[in-house]
């Protein structure tokens, strides 16, 4: 299934955008434009296709949760429920409480000691439960407005558009899946911070490889 032209543009000029950003980020605000080229948040198509970029971002990023806790399935049942959501083999209300009880979970670092999960194995592990969330059709960034930047030496504390905050900040309230999986992918443990060239990485691979995948998979399910 072709992509938008109006798409291809979007992703070639976020692609340049990325690459000359010193931190190669993909700010919030670029990424509700690639979500609104999907096209309007009443069209059924334009949902399944968020949804399906959320499950394959989420994978993309699973073998680092699974990597450190190997005897802990939930966020790959997670992902595996999205998929269910998304061929309208799962009711909405069931996958949206599906979802809850999986943040409550990673909430509780899913019975683990906090040394033993790290801030990429829970991130990984968030952005499964948020991949279930954008399934059943839920839009993180509807439900903030404002969030505090206490935690970002950029904002001095003060309240400042979620928009305008990094997935750094992002990715522990209420961003989008990709958040937590770009932190998940680039975070290092021993910086304290993302490394900008796996940043880079990982945006290169959403825009080019996984937005690709997420629209094909609307032909490949549409039985």
């Amino acid at each position: 299934m072709q992509i938008p032209d109006n798409l291809k543009f979007l992703i070639n000029l976020l692609l340049m955008n990325i690459q000359s950003d010193p931190h190669h980020r993909l700010p919030v605000q670029k990424r509700q434009e690639i979500y609104a080229a999907f096209g309007p948040k009443t069209d059924h198509q334009a949902n399944c296709v968020r949804g399906w970029l959320a499950v394959i971002t989420a994978r993309h990023v699973l073998s680092i949760f699974e990597q450190a806790l190997p005897d802990e399935d939930n966020p790959r049942k997670l992902i595996e429920l999205a998929e269910t959501t998304l061929r309208g083999k799962l009711y909405v209300e069931d996958a949206i409480h599906e979802a809850a009880e999986g943040h409550e979970i990673a909430g509780r670092l899913w019975g683990h000691e906090e040394t033993e999960v790290t801030w990429n194995v829970y991130l990984a592990g968030t952005a499964a439960h948020r991949a279930l969330e954008e399934a059943a059709g839920m839009d993180h960034f509807k439900k903030m407005s404002w969030i505090r930047g206490g935690d970002s030496p950029d904002q001095g504390g003060q309240s400042v558009p979620f928009d305008q905050l990094p997935d750094e900040i992002l990715a522990e309230q209420l961003g989008d899946a990709a958040s937590a999986a770009a932190v998940a992918y680039a975070y290092d443990t021993d910086q304290l911070k993302c490394d900008s060239k796996k940043l880079l990485e990982f945006w290169y691979w959403w825009l080019t490889e996984a937005i690709p995948a997420a629209w094909n998979c609307i032909e490949a399910n549409s039985d």
